[in-house]
């Protein structure tokens, strides 16, 4: 099976990159990069167009959902959710919830 679709893995831990790495190579998965974290996966997303991003599930993640899929979110790993439509208030309180209130 050979994919041309460009992949970006996101895992702070290098044993986990690497095994996910071999196992997207043995799925013919040829384009694949990788980021410790995300001011590295922002560097790469500024520089190339990404078909799949898979992330570890610790990583900070904020959603921007229906308000009626919020507990969807949390099941997925988000840290927060943002309601659609929402308001800038919304989007502060998510990213105090994930970055801290600095």
């Amino acid at each position: 099976m050979t994919n041309s679709v460009a992949v970006l893995v996101l895992d702070d831990s290098q044993t986990e990159q690497s095994i996910i790495v071999q196992h997207l190579n043995s799925l013919g998965f040829t384009d694949v990069d990788v980021a410790g974290d995300g001011l590295y996966a922002l560097e790469h997303l500024r520089r190339k167009q990404y078909g799949l991003l898979i992330s570890g599930i610790k990583m900070p993640v904020i959603m921007f959902t229906a308000k009626s899929s919020g507990s969807t979110s949390w099941l997925a790993g988000a840290i927060a959710y943002v309601p659609k439509p929402f308001t800038e208030a919304d989007f502060e309180k998510a990213l105090k919830k994930v970055l801290g209130s600095s």
